[in-house]
Order: structure tokens, then sequence, then C-alpha cells
């Protein structure tokens, strides 16, 4: 019976064993996903800004030249 109960326990110990390293990949996998996107995310916000910035100053250039050339 002892031996039998050990086996068991090797078993259910085995099993633990495994899901532990299933969950630790799987919050890895996770952190590492989200860790892209937010870099993803900040270069996509980024990108858009200096866009923005780019075409506002290009706006405001071609408004300045207009006036004075007018005048």
């Amino acid at each position: 019976m002892a031996v039998d109960s050990h086996g068991v326990n090797q078993r259910e110990t085995t099993v633990v064993v495994v899901v532990i390293l299933v969950v630790v990949v799987v919050v890895v996998v996770v952190v590492v996903v989200v860790v892209v996107l937010l870099i993803a995310l900040t270069v996509v916000v980024v990108v858009v800004v200096v866009v923005v910035v780019v075409v506002v100053v290009v706006v405001v250039v071609v408004v300045v030249v207009e006036v004075v050339l007018r005048h």
C-alpha cells in the first residue's frame, strides 16, 4: 500500500509541477505580449505626434508665407 500511495503522490507531484510550468509559461507569454504591445503603442503614439507636429508646422509656415507674400 505504501508503494501504491507513494506512486500516486509521485504522479500528483508530477501533475502539480506540469501545471506550475504551464502557468509560468502562460504568464511569461502574456507579460511579453503586453510589453511588446505597449512598446508598439508607444511607437505608434510617437509617430502620430511627430506627424501631427510636422503637419502643423508646415501649415503654419505656409500660412505665414502666404500672409508675408500678400503684404
